[in-house]
């Protein structure tokens, strides 16, 4: 099993579709992956860039990072 800590600017990419990132993220069972808890507050202060960026609604950006948090650890 692969340890790894990703940083926020990975995890903004995991929101755009179709990206090696997301594909990494949730396709490989021996990734366990971590993450600081800010990470999550970076992610929600730039939702609407994300949302823009990623021709994402609301909704699938609320989806997405559900999703998001069954693969990646977050800790203090």
């Amino acid at each position: 099993m692969l340890k790894l800590v990703v940083d926020a600017n990975v995890l903004f990419s995991f929101f755009r579709q179709e990206t090696t990132t997301r594909e990494l993220i949730t396709r490989f069972e021996s990734l366990k992956l971590y993450s600081p808890e800010l990470a999550i507050e970076e992610l929600l202060k730039y939702k609407e860039v994300i949302c823009k960026k990623s021709k994402l609604k609301e909704s699938e950006f609320e989806e997405a990072l559900k999703r998001l948090k069954l693969f990646v650890n977050f800790e203090k």
